[in-house]
């Protein structure tokens, strides 16, 4: 069953909104604000556009009325048909212009927006990380970012010159020719219902349509992240059919969204086709009683056209704008999702750290009513190494979560040379420490690079001299192209030993106060680990470390072991004097040597 934190967050992605949200609409603009001189341009131009594209049926009728009708002036048809030729050239430079613009603008927000997503990311809490898939994570800065790219983009503007040539492509058959005019009022009430329905059936379903692409990205990251158990349990099928379901469930939603859409056109060209019947039939009445010439007939029905076409293009515009909202709404979510971890109002920023670690009493829960540390006290002297060991899901790698500040205990205190580390800013807390994970995470890019990873400034020089004190220069040395070697993601591209102790090279370099190793010593060959062990003490030597630590070989230097046994210290001391003790960890010990 999944937490409380967990239902909400999932209540929060699934809400149903109003088709267009007034705040969601309000912060898009706020993206927009910074380039508000370059839209209010494109908007203008936009109008001047569509003040060209109005005069023309006004030249049309003169031609067909005055040159041709009255006068048979060919000299007359030559200068209207230059005049329309002007305002077609007039429009061309203005188009061309106004998309590199729409463009630029558009582009610049969606890297400001992608970078506000990443930025909020590297904030956020850890357990934001636990309760969250990572496809869904991935789809806001991805799919979601993409489905609001055409609203920036043309949205404004070419509502501006929707807006403009239906207003003035009505105007223009008010005044041209009332009676006309007043035939076609019928089709306002038609009109109003079609757009009605549409707009309340639609965006429904394209909220469905960006929760289930959502979904599906979280399932193909899950697949790709897991291949190895997947193929190891030899579940391709059921993780197929699962694929399937879901990817059933997009084309559903996708195909609702279309029919609705296919539904909607086909609609409004019949009612364009009636008004046309309508304007065509009483027009010709009109023209044969002389109420009307046949150039004003003409440039009315241009004008009807300018006025129906927009209406079409309306129903695109918010069909776009629905699809950019249903992304909205889980990209603010996102955005407004606080971390839980910051710093406090009155946080100091200590430029140095001696590394004198003290848990006073500390109980947590990653769930707070379900805690899975019960009141630990410790203390670890700077320098000291301290081993963390016990059963899986002890309590080994909440202890070291705690010290790096990744959740914060719902009781007792943690100190560093005396200062709580809520008092630190998290700057300087993080800065002070060195962290070694398990799975030895290695990012795309060379050796060199992520070494450096921890000390940006670092030269060439200073990483190989790092490499050498501790031990594992000739290895990398060795590798295709040393320290270039191109690293694959993750780090597939090395051994498992090899990751380890360029992991353990990125830690020494960054050189600091505090470090951690969570179960960072995995199984490897003899000779391997025995390099990796020399590696490891030379990391250690003159720092306050954490090791957390599966493998007892790994903990025989530490000075003081901590066995732990659900979420509480069962034993303490030395190697030596917990073996002497012929407890806890003499079982433990005495299990690692049978295998």
């Amino acid at each position: 069953m999944p937490d409380a934190a967990t239902r909400a967050y999932n209540r929060l992605e699934e809400a149903h909104k109003k088709p267009l949200d007034a705040a969601i609409m309000r912060r898009m603009w706020d993206y927009l604000r910074p380039h508000r001189q370059a839209v209010l341009f494109n908007m203008m131009l936009a109008l001047f556009g569509a003040g060209l594209e109005l005069a023309g049926p006004k030249v049309v009728r003169h031609l067909i009325d005055i040159d041709i009708k009255a006068n048979r002036d060919f000299t007359g048809v030559l200068c209207s048909l230059a005049v329309l030729l002007v305002l077609f050239l007039g429009r061309w430079p203005m188009t061309w212009f106004s998309i590199r613009r729409n463009v630029t603008v558009g582009e610049s927000v969606i890297r400001t927006l992608r970078d506000d997503i990443i930025r909020h990311l590297q904030q956020l809490s850890m357990s934001y990380f636990d309760r969250t898939k990572l496809g869904r994570i991935i789809a806001r800065g991805t799919s979601d970012v993409h489905a609001m790219r055409h609203t920036f983009v043309w949205a404004m503007p070419r509502l501006v010159a929707i807006l403009a040539l239906l207003v003035g492509s009505l105007v223009m058959m008010a005044t041209s020719n009332v009676k006309l005019f007043a035939a076609l009022a019928g089709l306002v009430p038609v009109l109003a219902v079609a757009n009605h329905l549409f707009r309340r059936k639609v965006s429904t379903a394209w909220r469905d349509v960006r929760e289930w692409t959502s979904r599906l990205t979280a399932n193909v990251a899950e697949n790709i992240s897991g291949i190895r158990v997947v193929q190891a349990f030899t579940r391709e099928e059921e993780n197929l059919a699962a694929f399937d379901d879901i990817q059933a469930r997009v084309v559903a939603s996708h195909m609702r969204a279309a029919w609705i859409f296919g539904v909607y056109m086909p609609t409004l060209d019949l009612i364009g086709a009636f008004g046309k019947g309508v304007i065509l039939l009483y027009g010709g009445c009109l023209v044969a009683r002389g109420a009307c010439t046949i150039g004003t007939l003409v440039m009315f029905l241009m004008y009807y056209d300018m006025f129906f076409g927009p209406i079409r293009q309306i129903g695109e515009i918010y069909n776009d704008a629905l699809h950019a909202m249903a992304g909205g709404e889980r990209i603010y979510a996102l955005l407004d999702t606080p971390p839980k971890i910051i710093d406090w109002p009155d946080a100091v920023d200590l430029p140095d750290v001696d590394g004198h670690v003290v848990f006073d009493n500390v109980t947590f829960g990653y769930d707070p009513g379900t805690p899975v540390l019960h009141e630990i006290n410790f203390e670890v002297h700077p320098g000291r190494t301290i081993a963390l060991v016990g059963p899986t899901g002890a309590g080994k790698s909440s202890i070291v979560n705690l010290v790096c500040r990744f959740y914060e205990p719902q009781q007792g205190f943690i100190r560093i040379d005396g200062t709580e580390i809520r008092d630190m800013t998290l700057t300087s807390l993080r800065r002070h420490m060195g962290f070694v994970q398990q799975d030895n995470f290695l990012f795309a890019g060379t050796v060199a690079d992520n070494i450096r990873y921890g000390r940006l400034d670092a030269t060439d020089e200073q990483i190989v001299g790092t490499a050498k004190a501790l031990g594992s220069h000739d290895l990398i040395a060795a590798l295709p192209d040393g320290y270039q070697t191109m690293v694959a993601e993750r780090g597939e591209s090395l051994s498992l030993g090899q990751r380890q102790l360029v992991c353990f090279t990125r830690a020494m370099l960054a050189d600091p106060s505090i470090l951690i190793l969570d179960e960072a010593t995995s199984a490897v060959d003899s000779e391997t680990e025995m390099r990796i062990q020399r590696a490891l003490r030379r990391l250690l030597a003159g720092r306050t470390s954490f090791v957390v630590a599966h493998r007892l070989s790994t903990v025989r230097h530490a000075d003081m072991v901590l066995v732990i046994d659900e979420g509480r210290i069962a034993e303490r001391g030395t190697h030596e004097q917990l073996l002497a003790a012929d407890g806890h960890y003499r079982r433990l010990y005495d299990e690692f040597v049978r295998t």
